[in-house]
Order: structure tokens, then C-alpha cells, then sequence
């Protein structure tokens, strides 16, 4: 349950820190040689979530989890304090300031040093993005007035505001804005993206927007992304996550006692700063640092029998040079241990976690990045009839995107728009794309698919392609036919697709016999979840309990079923099978489901006939379905 208070935060507690004595009494911080001094650090301050709703929850929060996997993640943080504001003095100042609440005190009542002004003071750079409301633009720094009148400009929003309108607003989105960020900034979003008053995925969502691409710029840069909380939900043990990624960071789940006087302690040590209060007492971060750092190689996904190649990208700070090994790879790759080069034809289709590990040759040093990589069986599109818009000549024919040959390819005229097609033989359920560009990419684009080669579902949209390899995972759409609608080039060229690959399973719930507990409306009947299209859907009454079920014509072994949720989704729900009807064996159950697209693998359960039981609506609303696929044989 939620604390209600006023929004304060980073904003109120920066503003509040002013009139700094003339002499710093702290004493300096001895030499922390264990420590890094990144260019840039970044601490992103979200608020009141506890470990246990974040760390683990990869189906409301998939992104802080990815961070949490790939960077350090402590499973013993907390909170000094609640509610907020105290926490904010603690990580900024070294101490609560006496606080018991989140009602501001006067501006200027708290005579007390602060890191922004011990940064600037020892010749290095701090500041602060807000969003929505007014950020720490007059904190009394001991050179700058900081006043209302004469806001000191190292603050920053992420959104502008109307009254500043004109002003650079926004966090940087590119690696030379993210190279002209000061040496520490502070983050935090409104209430809805801080989590405060908003949920987990939104939160998440907007971690990942906001500093997804500067967090893996970090890892390459010598800079870090910090991503902690004020508080936990209120509770006596405040138990929140907290999570480093970046450059020299050793992944792993580390057990040790922190909470924001550590964190503070770890940052003025790595640039030898005074200490303030509390943080002089506190044990500085020192276990999580390596001189090597892997790049994220992100998901992979290879077609069965097709070749592979992904460079492994390492970077060591003490210049030695760098062995590779690797654990998990699937059937037919291999890691060139000198290169880090993983290469080879797949010949298994399935999903494997792959374990790379870098390791500085002189000093044993280390670092592991791990990531999934998907076979997802044979490529539906491969020598299937393919045709196109057009052709640039009869040397870049359209089934050259098809032909499985890496070296040939399709190239159309230099106009928009442009397409390319496919027809798979039958209706097909399509989860995954591969677009493998050459020069000529597309910027903005379509998947569709159709049953007749001539009315189409949009399963896919982007406006911001930008070319490469990119593979679109999560998709949910039937049809016997795909195309890639091009609406946009991003070069003077025409459109150029080295591979147009297609994956998916044979959906077992595809337009078999469906029935519901209820239906909201005749426009939104059962049998819309299993039609194959993604605009239709059921909707039951607002109640529960509720049930959707399928009569899959005989008995199956389930694997996999993927739920398309509408806005009104199921938070608890049971996947059940029966081989009559009545008997019913649960072999999933969700009890804390945050809606979306849920893709629940590794089920094991037969049966003739299939449902999802709902218990626990997530909504007002009922419960309702785009789509309800099952995978099996």
C-alpha cells in the first residue's frame, strides 16, 4: 500500500541544501585505489518499490532485470528513512538532516554541504534532471548564487515545460550528448515514471527510453548508470533494489549491506571528495569493479541451419589482452578463444542462455555478459514463393531475400513506397522477423500479414528503423502471407533486404471451437481470440471468476501459450487442460500479472481441451483477449 505525500524529491531536497559554510570541517578522503573514477556517473532515483516487486518480476519489469542480469545487482540495499525526502538527504549530504517527514523545510533552514558542491568545489561537475516539476535549479553552491532569481544552470528538465519553452530540455539520445554530461547527474522522473504513483511497467518503460542507450554507451565509455530507489513500499525493513551497470562493473547478485551513505561514500572515494557525515563511517562499494568490460550483445536469433556470426566486443582498462570462452552456445557455434568471434551453422533449433566470459590473459581479471539466443526452428520464408513492388534490375531479384544465401539480395527502385512479399503455403502464427539490411534500409516500415494476398494486419509499425540486422521479436499475428511495407527510406537509395527471415509455430487454438464464461457483447465473442486476428478480441462481463477456453479437436501436449491481453487483463489467472472438459489440471498459474503480451514457456501439461481461468481481474474492466495461442504437438 502506498504512503499518500506530496511529490518531493531530488528537487526539493537539492533546493533545500543551501547557505554552505565558508570551510568545509569533513576531512579528505584517503586514496581509494580499488575504486574506478568513471567520466560519468548517473543515478537515476526512483521511488518506493520494494526488492522483492522488482528484482525477479521480468514480466513488469523486464528492463531494470535485464540491467540487474548484466550489471551488479544488491540484494541487500535500503533506505534510511521513510517516507522519501530524508532518503534524498542521505544520498546527497551524508545525513537525514534530522528529518522525520516529507514536509520541506524553509528554504535556507539547512545549513549543510552537499556532493553537488563538493563536485564543483574539487573541479568537477554536477547536474540534475527533473521532469514535470521544478528541478534543484537553486541550490546554494559555495561559488554560485542559486537563488530564484538566478537559477544556477546545471540543471536540466527532461521534458519542457511550458514556461521555459525554447530552452535545451531532454536527456541526451546520442553519444556526444552523453559525452558532454557533467561528472555526476541525478535523475528522477515525475510520479507516474518514478513508479510513486504510476506501475512497475510504465516505470520500467521509461528507465529504459530515458538512459537505455546511455547505459550501454556507459559500458564502452568508462561510465556507470546507477538505478536505485528512495524507499521500499513502506515497510520496517525499507528494503529496495539497486542496481550498477556500466563500464568495469562484474555482473553477478552481491549479498552485501548497502544504502545511500555507501553510495555516496563509493562516489566520493572514486573522486576523492571530503566526506560529509554519515558516509565517513560508511564501507565504500569496492567488490563489484573488474578492468575488463563486455558490450551487451543483446538477444540473437538464428534460423535453423543457418549460418551464424556475432563479434564478441571487450574492453580491459589495464591494456592486456583478452581470452574468450563461452558457455551455453547453440548446436554448431563455436567462440574463437583469441577474437571472441562466434561462428558456425545452427543445427538445433531451441532457446539457450549463453555465458561469455573475457578474461585479461596477465592479471586474471574477468567479466561475463550473458544473453539469450534463440533458434527458433526452420525459417517459414525460405524458398518460399516471393515477390515485390519492384526490382532494381534482374540482378537483385525479390527471392534473393529468401534464398538463405547471406551474399545475395533484393534491391528495389529509389521511391517510396516499396514492398516485399511472401507466401508461406499456409496460415502460419508468426512470432519473430529478421531483417537483415544492406545500405538501402528502410526508416519507417510495416509488417503485415493476410490471408488473401490482399487485406492486411499491421503486426509490426516503426518510424525509427535504422538498418542493420534488426530482429522483431513478440510479434502476434496469422496469416498465409507477409510482406515488409516500406514507407520511408533511410538512405537515397532503394529498399535492400539481404534476408527476409520469418519464424513462428503452428498455433493448436488456431479457429478451433472457443467458449466463455461470458461475453461483454456480441461484438466481442469468444471465438475472436482464436481467429487468428490481432484487431478482434474477447471481452468478458466485469467480474470474476472468468474463463476462455479451447477445444483443440484432440488430445495435445502444450509447450507454450502466448496471451495477447487488451487493456483489461488478467493480474491472476490459471492455464488449465482437461481431457474431457470438466477435470481441469493447472499447469501455470500467474498471480501478479502486469498485462501486455505474455509468452509462458516451458508448460508441460496434455490435454484435448484448454483455458485460462482468471480469479483476480487486473482492472475495472473484465477480462479480455487479442489473442489466446497455444504451442505444442
Amino acid at each position: 500500500m502506498r504512503i499518500p505525500r506530496p511529490l518531493v524529491g531530488l528537487a526539493s531536497a537539492l533546493a533545500l541544501l543551501c547557505a554552505i559554510p565558508a570551510t568545509l570541517a569533513a576531512s579528505p578522503a584517503a586514496a581509494a585505489t580499488s575504486l574506478p573514477k568513471p567520466d560519468h556517473i548517473v543515478v537515476v532515483m526512483m521511488e518506493n518499490e520494494n526488492y522483492d516487486t522488482i528484482i525477479g518480476n521480468t514480466a513488469q519489469a523486464p528492463y531494470i532485470n535485464h540491467l540487474a542480469q548484466s550489471g551488479a545487482s544488491f540484494s541487500d540495499a535500503h533506505g534510511e528513512w521513510h517516507p522519501s525526502l530524508p532518503n534524498y538527504y542521505a544520498l546527497l549530504s551524508g545525513s537525514t538532516q534530522g528529518l522525520t517527514n516529507s514536509t520541506p523545510p524553509a528554504p535556507g533552514s539547512i545549513n549543510a554541504d552537499n556532493l553537488p558542491n563538493e563536485l564543483i568545489q574539487h573541479g568537477y561537475s554536477f547536474a540534475s534532471y527533473g521532469d514535470e516539476y521544478t528541478p534543484a535549479a537553486f541550490l546554494r553552491y559555495a561559488d554560485l548564487p542559486g537563488t530564484a532569481t538566478a537559477p544556477n544552470p546545471v540543471d536540466k528538465w527532461l521534458t519542457c515545460p511550458p514556461s521555459v519553452a525554447g530552452q535545451a530540455c531532454g536527456f541526451p539520445t546520442d553519444a556526444a550528448g552523453y559525452a558532454a554530461l557533467p561528472t555526476v547527474t541525478f535523475a528522477h522522473g515525475n510520479g507516474a515514471e518514478s513508479m510513486h504513483d504510476g506501475d512497475i511497467p510504465g516505470g520500467d518503460s521509461w528507465v529504459k527510453n530515458t538512459f537505455g542507450g546511455y547505459a550501454e554507451w556507459a559500458k564502452t565509455h568508462n561510465s556507470l548508470l546507477v538505478v536505485t530507489w528512495d524507499e521500499d513500499n513502506f515497510t520496517p525493513a525499507n528494503h529496495m533494489p539497486t542496481v550498477f551497470y556500466g563500464a568495469g562493473v562484474r555482473t553477478g547478485s552481491y549479498s552485501e549491506t548497502i544504502n545511500h551513505y555507501s553510495m555516496l561514500r563509493t562516489i566520493e572515494d572514486m573522486y576523492g571528495l571530503p566526506y560529509l557525515a554519515n558516509d565517513a563511517s560508511a564501507t565504500p562499494i569496492t567488490d563489484i569493479w573488474s578492468s575488463v568490460t563486455i558490450a551487451d550483445p543483446g538477444r540473437q536469433v538464428t534460423g535453423l541451419n543457418y549460418s551464424a556470426s556475432l563479434q564478441l566486443q571487450g574492453i580491459d582498462q589495464a591494456g592486456g589482452t583478452l581470452s574468450w570462452s563461452a558457455t551455453g552456445l547453440p548446436a554448431g557455434l563455436t567462440v574463437n578463444s583469441s577474437t571472441g568471434l562466434i561462428s558456425g551453422i545452427v543445427t538445433s533449433a531451441g532457446s539457450s542462455t549463453v555465458k561469455v566470459t573475457a578474461t585479461d590473459s596477465a592479471t586474471g581479471a574477468s567479466n561475463t555478459a550473458s544473453f539469450t539466443w534463440e533458434v527458433p526452428g526452420a525459417d517459414l520464408a525460405r524458398n518460399r514463393p516471393t515477390t515485390a513492388s519492384s526490382v532494381y534490375s534482374a540482378s537483385y531479384p525479390a527471392n534473393q531475400a529468401t534464398d538463405g544465401n547471406p551474399a545475395t539480395r533484393w534491391s528495389s527502385f529509389f521511391a517510396d513506397p516499396q514492398w516485399i512479399q511472401v507466401d508461406l503455403g499456409s496460415t502460419q502464427s508468426i512470432d519473430t522477423v529478421k531483417l537483415s539490411w544492406e545500405a538501402g534500409y528502410a526508416k519507417a516500415y510495416q509488417i503485415q500479414v493476410s490471408n488473401d494476398g490482399t487485406t492486411w494486419q499491421t503486426i509490426h509499425s516503426t518510424t525509427n528503423g535504422r538498418g542493420g540486422v534488426e530482429t522483431l521479436t513478440g510479434l502476434v499475428g496469422d496469416g498465409r502471407y507477409i510482406r515488409m511495407y516500406g514507407t520511408q527510406r533511410g538512405a537515397p537509395y532503394g529498399y535492400s533486404l539481404w534476408s527476409f527471415e520469418v519464424y513462428g509455430q503452428p498455433d493448436l487454438a488456431y479457429n478451433r471451437p472457443t467458449t466463455a464464461s461470458s461475453e461483454y457483447s456480441a461484438s466481442y465473442p469468444a471465438k475472436s481470440a482464436t481467429d487468428g486476428n490481432g484487431t478482434t478480441r474477447w471481452s468478458s462481463l466485469y467480474a470474476d471468476p472468468q474463463w476462455l477456453q479451447v477445444d483443440l479437436g484432440s488430445t495435445r501436449s502444450v509447450s507454450a501459450v502466448k496471451l495477447a491481453w487488451q487493456a483489461a487483463y488478467g493480474k491472476a489467472y490459471q492455464i488449465q487442460v482437461s481431457d474431457d472438459g470438466t477435470n481441469w489440471t493447472t499447469i501455470h498459474t500467474a498471480t501478479n500479472s502486469g498485462g501486455g503480451i505474455e509468452t509462458l514457456t516451458g508448460l508441460s501439461g496434455s490435454g484435448r481441451y484448454i483455458r485460462m481461468y482468471g480469479t483476480q481481474r487486473g482492472t475495472g474492466w473484465g477480462y479480455s483477449l487479442w489473442n489466446f495461442t497455444v504451442y505444442g504437438t
